[in-house]
């Protein structure tokens, strides 16, 4: 007998087919990545998931090749269609006044790669069927990461292989995971919607224990990676999440709300605890446990709650740059860790704080310049260049924005940002009848906060492409 999976996929097109394996291949957005070069500002690289998307937007060309007249007729009823169609159209008329030809025209390309898929969603027969199948593997896939991350840790303490620069434990005395991300936060928005989904499943009344273990794996991963862009969206997220199932279902708040302090202290706590113990066991660092912790609050607290550091336990810091060991000791692979080097940081780091906090200035700065630039903005992909031209003060013209907001402000000028703006607006009204995708949607957007671009992002336009062509089904409720 064939597999259930199998079966009901036996109907879906060769472009459904191909997008259910979408959620598996957004976890490899940098690893393994396969690099070209260096030109005009741009890192010339290929990811999975790019190719991924390129692959899957001729699917979709084919798709709607099929009967051509009547799919157009199909979607040119739908405004969500012409939104979108405006946005790609206005970023590849800015190529031509883009400050960075070679930039933008990759940068359209992606919009436009995302643009051919949404609308095979959108012509799509069988959503319905293909979204609990997609979940599932969203979720597992999810899951799997999770467990790598946490082990990542682990191992972490006593190599840097396979760790980006920023995970390395030599920065706060243990290892900020990204598994095959480019780096922590991006590991951590991939976490954003799989942890909303299984949390509006438990404060839905499913209690099967599967459910609350997904959860808690993947909320000690997303604390793991010690990203406050992350963090700092998902808690928002879920708190809305309380809110609306009590609207839609009657949960109580005090239920819901116990069940959110539950989870995120439980989860968080044993994050906690896990970066302390291979703090403590890393033979390369000498700082503890204790200071482990201390780290941990003081990071996520901005600064705000400090622990006391003096502590008769605390293990000598003095960094030795030459360590002779024994023979006895070579042979055991033993190492003092009092000898060991201290992390470089002692908590809250403010400058990658400073840091966005002046691209955004400098981009406010470069989009004001003039009339054009306000209205028009530099061109896709021509933030970099235009911010080092004006202001002189990044140093090269690879430099990102660090804000979705401000990057399409930027480069797209007040039109595109409006555009923008109304495709998002358009978005929430029109998923109103499945509020779930409020949540994931309002994370996404707090989480634009803290960074910008596409090729490491492509996960949210494939979350929010789906979600978009899902509302358009009538009286459809998404049921996890």
């Amino acid at each position: 007998m064939k597999n259930k999976i199998i079966q009901s996929t036996e109907k879906f097109s060769f472009f459904e087919k191909m997008f259910l394996f979408s959620p598996i291949a957004v976890w490899f957005s940098y690893f393994p990545n396969f690099q070209i070069g260096r030109e005009s500002g741009t890192n010339l690289e290929l990811s999975i998931p790019l190719i991924f998307c390129f692959a899957l937007s001729l699917a979709a060309i084919f798709e709607i090749s099929k009967n051509f007249r009547q799919n157009f007729r199909q979607l040119s009823a739908k405004k969500a269609f012409w939104l979108s169609s405006a946005f790609v159209v206005w970023n590849d008329l800015s190529i031509f006044w883009s400050e960075n030809t070679l930039r933008a025209i990759l940068t359209s390309g992606v919009w436009g790669v995302l643009w051919l898929i949404f609308i095979g969603l959108i012509l799509s027969k069988n959503l319905v069927e293909m979204l609990p199948i997609l979940i599932k593997i969203f979720i597992i896939s999810a899951v799997i990461n999770s467990v790598l991350a946490i082990i990542q840790v682990a191992i972490g303490a006593f190599t840097d292989f396979g760790l980006c620069r920023g995970c390395l434990a030599t920065g706060f005395g243990f290892v900020r995971p990204s598994v095959f991300a480019i780096e922590p936060q991006f590991f951590g928005s991939m976490l954003l919607a799989p942890i909303l989904i299984e949390f509006w499943r438990i404060l839905s009344g499913n209690n099967d224990s599967k459910h609350k273990v997904a959860l808690i794996l993947m909320l000690i991963a997303i604390y793991l990676t010690l990203s406050r862009g992350a963090i700092f969206a998902l808690v928002p997220a879920m708190i809305l999440e309380v809110f609306i199932v009590n609207k839609e279902l009657g949960l109580s708040l005090k239920k819901g709300f116990v069940k959110l302090v539950i989870f995120l202290f439980a989860s968080f706590s044993v994050g906690m605890l896990w970066h302390g113990i291979f703090t403590e066991l890393n033979p390369r660092i000498s700082d503890g446990f204790y200071g482990s912790v201390t780290k941990s609050i003081n990071q996520l607290s901005l600064g705000k709650v400090s622990l006391p550091k003096n502590r008769p336990v605390e293990k000598p810091v003095e960094k030795v740059t030459k360590i002779e060991l024994q023979p006895q000791q070579k042979q055991n692979g033993a190492l003092d860790k009092s000898t060991a080097s201290k992390a470089i940081f002692d908590g809250y780091v403010e400058k990658s704080t400073d840091e966005r906090t002046s691209l955004n200035r400098f981009a406010i700065k470069t989009w004001s310049r003039n009339l054009h630039t306000i209205l028009f903005g530099v061109g896709a992909g021509g933030a970099g260049k235009a911010i080092l031209n004006t202001t002189h003060k990044t140093g090269w013209e690879f430099e990102i924005v660090q804000n979705e907001f401000l990057s399409i402000l930027l480069e797209l000028g007040l039109v595109g940002f409006i555009i923008w703006s109304l495709s998002i607006g358009f978005l929430v009204w029109k998923s109103r009848n499945f509020k779930l995708s409020w949540a994931i949607l309002l994370a996404f957007l707090l989480q634009w906060n803290f960074f910008s671009g596409l090729p490491n992002a492509l996960h949210i336009y494939l979350i929010l492409a789906m979600i978009l062509a899902l509302s358009y089904l009538e009286k459809f409720e998404i049921k996890c």
